[in-house]
């Protein structure tokens, strides 16, 4: 019979090694030695506490022990065991709850509780909860202090935090915790009159206004005030438009990272460019209850500038101003006016942990990287990509110091598949950054060797690496647009390499940072890709209600980039459910967004949705036809994991097809070719693929050859997302007399398949995923004879 899932009451430890992301950024081989060397010491003392080492997460730990006492004491001897290892500085977070033990995971409510409990310990001590806490109370040896109640999104339970003094325990030092206490209810912050002045004089300090006396910018009870910063009006040459455009962004990023406020993106803004509509109109549109419009003038050495607040939610002109500013001192515009306000209006700022400080450029390198990116805005053809580039290296050749410059550089070759040059322009954008502190362009010069990493090479491990310095860099400098996308890398990179439950902990965070200060426009792109993870992860009814609210948005704001993925993702819920009617429908409705938008990587995923809708249709011949359209694309564009991914369908389709020395050639390059550090799935399948290709070729000795690869490579612990993937090795190991694993790996296939259906609610749509899935069906088809 299948195993079944475990509940059960435990106390859940999460530790995390201070300063790590830091220690990997300078010496990348130290930290790594550091991982191992966690694992050397600690895994003794867990077991000698009877606890259980569920995962490594990064570089932090989920273990759970079977009382309370056995956790903590457990975490005093592991802080003494490691204060005399260089870096291995750990922060402890205990909480006991119930949980749910699946294989060598556990999942619950009690499990995220326990991982924002963590937090609050400071580097060589312990946190706990309320619950733990309770149990130290009756031993007069431990000695702990309140510390207070954490802030926890989506948990209705009251969880209090607290920390260990006793034992030679640091205490907590919240001025220097990041993570949030719920605020007191005498004490929380309220929209005084004080403070609605305190966030006026933000936008003011922004904008370069005089002081004013302004009733400002405020929301009703807890919600957060919003802002769109309408794009800025050149009145000038039409040359100068560059100009318009760049500040705009800059003031839209500047803004951003104020603190508790919503600010609608660039590309929504860039929409309402030339647009007739009102302000209120606009505002309405885009959700926000202020708008701010501008205009501006290039003469003779100077600008000349304009601007004017508006509260749509009182009909009110807040305030109008204008002022000048000479060409010289153009790159510091926004940032100059700003601090010189700082000075004189007192206002809740963000707490950053990294100060950002304005780097005055060369007035003629500044302008010619904002006529790099208004190139890069409106490109249409190749002519201006290489345009773009032109301007940006003359920028970087007149002031080599200028960050932005290379990042956008970076972001170009991205786009361009030119990995090497990616690569070499980030890095000189990190250099650049560091020295002038220009941190948004740090950030995003990690994501873009993040890519490198990921797309470029393959190169997973590494890849998430610089991702977390992506997120580390842009929770410092509260960049939450840096924050989300971020997250979203990291998260689908870890489902990349089969980490599903870390994956999406990051998607659910940056879902969370999105909903809370993004714009709903950008929410429209995000939502598709959650709903993804959901469906993959059996949460039909979840990934339906996220993909209607995704479709709402896409439709509202006439988003057809996310219109496509919601309409690709809506094919692949149908197909989940052997409805393959309505999914070649809405595979046809993304196939065609794809072809409007004439991007590569859609076009690229749009054309695998129709190989796999006529696959599962049972119309062979225009599953090829797609397919020489993958392989095309691939051969043009040349990146890394399309290879992967092209021979890997090309491998597939020609194995059923039942053309066996094609399918071999296309899995061997695959085996020959992908990285230690991909999902198991994508280096065991095409193994048993070949398995029974060779078997099928007449070469068993060849066939057995690939079942003892797999049986070397392969764990007995190891699991896999996709019934397909089971089949496969099931049938694999099945003709090649490996009876015992293959019924070891068919119990475990239907045993997944069972805990996706036990989340699914409705029974029609249960009975559906189990009975007309059509992988689901083969598996349950093989369970049963093998039960009968």
């Amino acid at each position: 019979m299948a195993s079944e899932s475990k509940r059960k009451l435990a106390a859940i430890v999460f530790t995390d090694i201070v300063g790590f992301t830091r220690l990997s950024a300078e010496n990348e081989p130290a930290a790594l030695e550091l991982l191992d060397k966690q694992r050397e010491l600690l895994q003794p003392i867990v077991h000698s506490y009877r606890g259980e080492w569920l995962k490594e997460i990064g570089d932090g730990l989920l273990l759970t022990f079977e009382t309370n006492l056995d956790a903590v004491e457990c975490a005093v001897k592991i802080q003494k065991q490691v204060r005399s290892v260089d870096n291995l500085n750990l922060r402890i977070g205990i909480h006991q709850g119930e949980v749910v033990f699946q294989g060598n995971d556990v999942i619950g409510d009690d499990v995220n509780i326990a991982s924002r409990i963590e937090p609050f310990s400071a580097s060589g001590g312990i946190a706990i909860s309320g619950r733990v806490n309770s149990t130290l109370d009756r031993d007069p040896n431990y000695k702990t202090i309140y510390l207070g109640k954490p802030q926890l999104q989506g948990v209705t339970q009251e969880v209090k935090a607290y920390c260990i003094i006793s034992h030679g325990l640091p205490e907590t030092d919240l001025s220097q915790v990041k993570a949030k206490l719920a605020p007191d209810d005498k004490t929380g912050f309220e929209w005084t009159k004080m403070s609605v002045l305190g966030a006026t004089a933000s936008i003011v300090g922004i904008l370069t206004l005089a002081v004013l006396g302004l009733s400002g910018l405020s929301a009703d009870g807890d919600e957060i005030p919003s802002i769109a910063i309408l794009y800025m009006k050149n009145l000038g040459d039409a040359d100068d438009e560059p100009w318009a455009y760049g500040l705009t962004e800059d003031l839209i990023i500047e803004m951003s990272r104020l603190g508790n406020i919503r600010v609608a993106s660039m590309n929504s803004i860039t929409k309402y460019k030339d647009s007739d509509l009102s302000e209120i109109d606009i505002a309405r549109e885009l959700d926000v209850g202020y708008t701010l419009s501008s205009s501006i003038v290039r003469s003779e050495g100077q600008f000349n500038l304009r601007c004017q607040l508006q509260d749509h939610n009182k009909n009110l002109t807040l305030f109008g101003n204008k002022w000048t500013e000479s060409l010289e001192n153009a790159s510091l515009i926004v940032n100059n006016l700003a601090d010189s306000l700082s000075s004189k209006l007192t206002y809740k700022k963000s707490d950053h942990e990294l100060v950002s400080e304005t780097y005055k450029a060369d007035p003629v390198a500044y302008e010619y990287l904002l006529k790099g990116k208004y190139k890069v805005q409106y490109q249409q053809n190749s002519e201006d990509w290489e345009m773009a580039e032109s301007l940006l290296n003359m920028s970087t050749e007149i002031d080599p110091n200028l960050a932005s410059s290379w990042s956008l550089l970076g972001w170009i070759s991205f786009r361009q598949g030119k990995f090497p040059e990616m690569k070499k322009y980030a890095k000189m954008a990190i250099k650049t950054g560091e020295k002038t502190k220009s941190y948004v362009a740090v950030g995003h010069a990690y994501e873009l060797v993040g890519l490198h990493h990921e797309y470029g090479n393959n190169n997973l491990d590494s890849a998430a690496i610089y991702y977390k310095r992506f997120v580390d860099v842009s929770e410092k400098i509260d960049y939450k647009k840096g924050s989300t996308d971020a997250s979203r890398h990291l998260s689908n990179l870890l489902i990349k390499q089969g980490k599903k439950d870390e994956g999406l902990l990051y998607m659910d965070s940056s879902i969370d940072i999105a909903r809370k200060y993004g714009d709903k426009h950008e929410l429209a792109l995000i939502l598709p890709n959650y709903a993804d993870l959901l469906l993959e992860d059996g949460q039909i009814e979840q990934a339906i209600s996220i993909l209607e609210e995704a479709d709402g948005l896409a439709q509202k704001y006439k988003k057809q980039v996310a219109a496509q993925s919601v309409a690709g993702i809506y094919s692949d819920y149908y197909t989940s459910i052997g409805d393959l009617e309505n999914a070649y429908r809405y595979t046809i409705k993304a196939f065609r967004i794809a072809e409007e938008l004439n991007q590569e990587l859609i076009s690229f995923g749009s054309y695998v949705r129709m190989c796999e809708s006529h696959f599962y249709s049972g119309r062979i011949d225009s599953t090829f036809f797609y397919l020489e359209k993958i392989t095309t694309l691939t051969e043009q564009l040349q990146i890394p994991f399309m290879v992967l991914l092209s021979n890997y369908y090309s491998g597939r389709y020609h194995f059923y097809n039942g053309d066996h020395n094609s399918s071999v050639e296309h899995f061997n390059f695959l085996i020959e070719n992908i990285p230690d550090d991909f999902d198991l799935s994508m280096r065991v399948v095409p193994k048993a693929f070949n398995s029974i290709n060779y078997k099928n070729m007449g070469q068993p000795k060849r066939s057995l050859e690939y079942i003892d690869m797999i049986k070397n490579e392969i764990g007995k612990d190891d699991k896999f997302e996709e019934m397909e993937y089971y089949n496969i090795l099931i049938q694999a190991l099945e003709e090649n007399n490996e009876q015992d694993l293959a019924k070891k790996y068919l119990l475990d296939a239907y045993d997944i398949i069972m805990q996706r259906s036990f989340k699914v609610r409705d029974r029609k749509l249960r009975n559906d995923f189990l009975e007309k899935n059509y992988w689901n069906q083969k598996i349950i088809t093989l369970y049963n004879k093998f039960n009968s």
